[in-house]
């Protein structure tokens, strides 16, 4: 097997396993953010900001899935995130 034929066939296994509508709602977010830099009327900007954050938080929890334990989970983010912030700041 060439590197294209294991490249093709890594995109035809991650297209098969995404989700239709949440690239759908994503591509909408992202409208939604670009909508809302373009500083259009205020009123609409208001409700451009308002959603787009949200949907962003929504979907990535919709698509979030832990492979281990959840104190697992929590040990790798505060090595990887948490300490780093504690020695910048220190």
């Amino acid at each position: 097997m060439t590197n294209t034929d294991t490249a093709k066939s890594k995109v035809k296994m991650s297209n098969e396993s995404r989700i239709e509508w949440v690239d759908t709602a994503k591509g909408i977010g992202i409208l939604f953010v670009m909508f809302g830099h373009c500083y259009l009327d205020t009123k609409y900007v208001f409700w451009f900001t308002s959603i787009h954050m949200s949907l962003f938080f929504f979907l990535s929890g919709y698509v979030f899935r832990n492979k281990g334990s959840y104190f697992a989970f929590l040990k790798k983010k505060i090595k990887s995130l948490l300490v780093p912030i504690v020695l910048l700041l220190s």
